[in-house]
């Protein structure tokens, strides 16, 4: 014989929640609600599943705009702008399992404006200063650091003569040199940036859009490089190198595909972040810049600033377009 079924139980009260304009929310409402559990001889009775949840404002609307919820306890979505009008909102949560009376709590929900692009900027800007600051050297680190570009700049000068000396012997059919010495030595920043250039892996995300990535479908962008794949992921476009080692392959070809990838996001009207090998981040951004000076049509950016040899590059560019 089973008892009657009791409410469901609230294990702790629903904290304050805060989410940001344009940026994804989740609330997991089972974490606060447990179902009851009814006696019976049989175990398999006991309801441990079976909640159902409403989840509403106060006033028996619906949800601020843009965020939805499951029967399941999920609230979930991106708040637009109107949301912000009347936040904070007081959410009121109704949870039934089948008794005669079910569970009712509230929660307080406030709506955030989001980061404004200048706002984003100040704070990389500040953390580069700070940044700046821990890294100063005195004068002897200086000397020590110096010495040691120099002492690594002469290695792989003379790296550069062994490597030419090596490749006149094979073209003239001579005694190959002794290749030790040349195979042990330690591996320089220019040839893990070869590396790079090799991989030039790039990516332009829709920062205004928290969904993951999704499937790749092929994107085929006017002006991309027949050397390399762009897909479409939904909340961000790929471009990769159809062979890695591909001698026929130049950094043009990685710059061209970049520039494809700014003009197709330009026109979707992204807020962008950029990803990936940095010569592709400089030609879409110089792209991009020049885009939004012909259209008048301002782009905003997450997460990048512009390096002075950026602008100077950019600047190049104006001059060469506009002159």
């Amino acid at each position: 014989m089973t008892d009657e079924l009791k409410p469901p139980l609230l294990l702790k009260p629903i904290p304050k929640q805060q989410v940001t304009v344009g940026a994804s929310f989740r609330l997991d409402l089972s974490d606060f609600v447990q179902n009851s559990v009814v006696e019976s001889d049989n175990p398999d009775e006991n309801p441990a599943f079976g909640l159902l949840y409403t989840v509403e404002l106060e006033n028996d609307t619906g949800l601020p705009a843009d965020l939805d919820y499951t029967i399941t306890g999920i609230v979930y979505g991106q708040c637009r702008p109107p949301a912000l009008e009347a936040s904070p909102y007081k959410i009121t949560v109704t949870v039934s399992n089948g008794s005669e009376t079910p569970l009712t709590t509230d929660f307080e929900l406030e709506v955030l404006p989001a980061l404004s692009a200048e706002d984003e900027w100040a704070i990389d800007n500040t953390l580069a200063d700070e940044f700046e600051e821990e890294t100063q050297l005195d004068e002897d680190e200086e000397r020590a650091l110096f010495k040691s570009l120099q002492e690594q700049a002469e290695k792989e000068e003379r790296f550069s003569e062994e490597k030419q000396t090596i490749w006149e012997a094979i073209i003239q059919g001579q005694t190959i040199p002794e290749l030790s010495a040349l195979i042990n030595r330690p591996i320089t920043h220019q040839e893990v940036y070869h590396l790079l250039s090799r991989i030039a892996y790039f990516v332009i995300w829709d920062a205004n859009n928290s969904a993951p990535a999704g499937a790749l479908h092929a994107l085929t962008l006017k002006g991309a490089s027949e050397h390399f794949n762009v897909f479409d992921r939904g909340a961000c476009i790929v471009a990769t190198p159809k062979q890695l080692f591909d001698h026929n392959r130049t950094l043009q070809h990685a710059v061209h595909t970049a520039q494809a990838m700014a003009r197709e996001v330009f026109q979707r009207g992204w807020r962008v972040e950029f990803g990936g090998f940095d010569k592709m981040v400089r030609a879409a951004w110089v792209e991009l810049e020049l885009l939004s000076e012909k259209f008048d049509k301002q782009v905003s950016y997450s997460y990048f600033q512009p390096s002075p040899h950026d602008v100077d590059i950019l600047k190049q560019a104006q001059s060469m377009k506009f002159n």
